[in-house]
């Protein structure tokens, strides 16, 4: 299919004689089919053939027209799709290393696909050939938005190994959410406030379980550590910070919608940040342990606990920046005196916690 698009637009770009602006006698001769211009005769037959030409060539032209404006959407959403992804590889891979480089990006774009519709068969039910073209590019996209984020972090689990254990939290919010099917899921109602926030909490932990993958500290339970650290981030995010935004700036359920989805989005980053941060002192720490004491956290897990102090650190961080941001808007611009601006009370609350 790719070829296919390749060639045709090739093939338009390189045929610049069909294309060019059209003189009076080509445009004389396109409506005229073979005749010229002095040569075309007006009676009843002759006008109803000129204009069946002419509607007919108009239609080859617009027929084109529209071929090469998918080819070139194609090709854009192709750059877009493949700059992130190339751009997250070579920040750790030297682009120099050209098979390598495009090993990854193969075994990634390919990891995508079969992700994606993995998510489509265990959330919906749905056979590959069922899923819908926009619930498949929806889902691809934010699988894309997880791996590439990963491999920004240098996460090696998406280069050779093929794991899924980053899906977890999507699987379990699809399924297991307060509405199940297409038309009750962020993927179908993407402008609904609470929706929004629920994938943005899922996205979020499916970014820190794209670091489980790499390193599980030897928790062996996927669903068990997506759960808690999902819990996690949605007590602190949700339950405190956005809360407490909403109240004292009495947000509207569009401006908590997008202020919370923000927060999240970052609250995973920074905790799958943490994750991989610690990895290398935790192993340091376990080499250290005498073999009973090293075969018990093998057994039962190390304590997540390392992962969640430095999350809590970052993310104060990010609360008050978040806090400073809206604090800015309590004076009204010049000549506007409505907004988010007007609703905040005239003296704020000390903390947000």
């Amino acid at each position: 299919m790719q070829e296919h698009e390749e060639d045709m637009l090739s093939k338009f770009l390189n045929s610049p004689d069909d294309h060019k602006e059209l003189s009076d006698a080509d445009f004389d001769s396109q409506l005229l089919g073979s005749k010229s211009g002095s040569d075309a005769k007006l009676g009843g037959a002759d006008i109803q053939s000129l204009l069946s030409n002419a509607f007919k060539n108009a239609g080859k032209q617009m027929e084109r027209e529209e071929e090469v404006r998918d080819a070139v959407k194609i090709a854009s959403h192709g750059v877009r799709v493949i700059a992130p992804l190339y751009l997250s590889i070579i920040k750790n891979i030297d682009y120099n290393d050209a098979e390598r480089v495009q090993e990854l990006m193969s075994n990634v774009l390919r990891t995508v696909r079969e992700d994606s519709y993995k998510v489509s068969r265990i959330a919906y039910g749905l056979e590959d050939k069922e899923v819908p073209a926009w619930l498949h590019s929806r889902i691809s996209g934010q699988v894309m938005d997880i791996i590439v984020s990963a491999l920004e972090r240098n996460n090696g689990s998406f280069e050779s190994v093929r794991k899924s254990q980053y899906l977890e939290p999507i699987i379990e919010a699809l399924t297991n959410g307060e509405g199940k099917g297409i038309g009750s899921t962020y993927y179908d109602n993407p402008d609904n406030p609470d929706l929004q926030i629920a994938n943005a909490l899922m996205m979020a932990t499916a970014s820190v379980m794209a670091e489980y993958q790499a390193f599980t500290y030897f928790n062996s339970d996927p669903k068990q550590v997506a759960r808690q650290v999902s819990q996690v981030i949605k007590g602190r995010v949700i339950d405190e910070t956005l809360v407490n935004l909403t109240s004292e700036w009495k947000l509207s359920p569009q401006e908590r919608g997008y202020i919370g989805s923000t927060l999240l989005s970052n609250a995973g980053k920074l905790m799958a940040s943490s994750w991989a941060n610690n990895a290398v002192a935790t192993l340091e720490y376990l080499q250290g342990l005498d073999a009973n004491e090293r075969k018990s956290v093998l057994v039962t897990g190390y304590p997540l606990d390392v992962v969640f102090d430095e999350f809590e650190n970052f993310y104060g961080g990010l609360e008050v920046s978040a806090q400073a941001s809206l604090e800015l808007l309590r004076q009204p611009a010049v000549g506007k005196s409505n907004g988010l601006a007007s609703t905040k009370r005239e003296t704020p609350s000390p903390g947000m916690r």
